[in-house]
C-alpha cells in the first residue's frame, strides 16, 4: 500500500475499549477476536469477563491438535 507505515498505528475510532464497551454495549456482550491483536482491541479490555478471545485461542488450538490426531490416524491411541 503506497503511503502506508508498518508501524503507523490506527485511529483510535476504530478501537475497542472498556469505555466504549461499558457505554455502548449489552452487559451480556461477548468480544471475539481472532487474534493476534494488532491495536483493534485496547489491552484494558483483557480483564472484562466479556473478553472470550483467548478462550477463543485456546480452544482453536485444542481442536486443531484433535484434527490433527484424526487426519494422521492417532486418535484410536487415545482412547
Amino acid at each position: 500500500m503506497e503511503g502506508s507505515d508498518v508501524g503507523e498505528e490506527i485511529d483510535t475510532t476504530f478501537q475497542l475499549t472498556r469505555k466504549k464497551i461499558e457505554d455502548l454495549c449489552k452487559d451480556d456482550v461477548t468480544v471475539m477476536h481472532p487474534l493476534p491483536r494488532n491495536e483493534e482491541v485496547a489491552v484494558d479490555v483483557d480483564d472484562l469477563p466479556n473478553a472470550a478471545y483467548f478462550r477463543q485461542a485456546e480452544y482453536g488450538m485444542q481442536i486443531r491438535m484433535a484434527l490433527y490426531l484424526m487426519i494422521f490416524g492417532k486418535d484410536k491411541q487415545l482412547v
